[in-house]
């Protein structure tokens, strides 16, 4: 999962209130009905006090309890050191729906149900991309070659020891540290969303075929990490589509990170 994703999402749950309740009754507006709402259960647990069975509390009729427990961490007999116990709760199912510029939320099954209306940001909190978006894992220390096509043109590089060379010309000199600075931006390359998640998906629908840019890089244990990048991405839309080895399906990237792969020999070589 996406840490810093999750994380805004459990930010946004921590405490859901509405600028305003626009609806009150017996039944949902057919105007939220007919939508198709963001679904979300959290289960959370709480310590059960010492001197409390481990039971739920009367106070979270709606919450079920599962208590667990967690030893000592001194096998004493003090209260302070007893065994803790937590209760487990769920909250929700909390629907979320997005109109407009607004989002509006209510509780499933509530008396009465009331709708509430928060700013967009919440709905997008929840319906950002939750899967880990890393879509390159190198280590610059371990890798011994790579191959950079863009178009038509290829660069071939390869290491002997802590000297990279380039394949095509030998005399070439090639400054290592700019090729450890290019696997550490590379490394930072995300997805901005996935748009396929097959494990095989139609290539040419994403005109990813034949990838207006390609990276391979291999390392000294003869693993080799391909990333693809598309000419074009969904329209009206900024980024391209492209696909990596390390994860399944086809994912969209910004534009700079299309700039962070497009390089020239002369971005590789050292300055006289």
């Amino acid at each position: 999962a996406d840490a810093d994703n999750v994380k805004n999402v459990l930010e946004a749950l921590r405490s859901v209130k509405a600028g305003k309740v626009i609806a009150l009754g017996k039944t949902l507006p057919k105007r939220f009905a007919k939508g198709k709402p963001i679904r979300v259960t959290l289960t959370y647990r709480l310590p059960v006090p010492t001197s409390a069975p481990a039971s739920r509390p009367t106070s979270a009729p709606a919450a079920t309890t599962q208590p667990t427990t967690v030893a000592a961490t001194q096998p004493t007999t003090s209260p302070a050191s007893q065994p803790v116990r937590y209760s487990e709760h769920r909250a929700g199912p909390l629907l979320v729906i997005q109109q407009g510029d607004k989002s509006y939320v209510w509780v499933e099954g509530a008396t009465p149900l009331a709708v509430g209306e928060l700013d967009k940001g919440f709905h997008d909190k929840l319906a950002a991309e939750m899967r880990d978006r890393t879509v390159l894992r190198l280590d610059p220390d371990k890798a011994v070659s790579f191959t950079l096509r863009l178009e038509k043109t290829s660069l071939r590089f390869r290491r002997s020891g802590d000297v990279w060379r380039y394949e095509s010309d030998p005399f070439v000199k090639i400054d290592a540290q700019k090729i450890q600075e290019f696997f550490t931006e590379l490394a930072k390359i995300k997805a901005q969303r996935f748009v396929s998640y097959r494990a095989k998906p139609d290539l040419r629908r994403f005109g990813l075929d034949r990838p207006a840019m390609s990276l391979s890089v291999t390392s000294e244990t003869g693993r080799t990490v391909r990333l693809n990048i598309a000419r074009t991405g969904p329209i009206g839309t900024p980024g391209m589509y492209a696909s990596s080895s390390e994860v399944p399906g086809v994912f969209i990237l910004a534009p700079e990170a299309g700039t962070k792969i497009k390089k020239s020999l002369g971005d590789f070589q050292k300055k006289p």
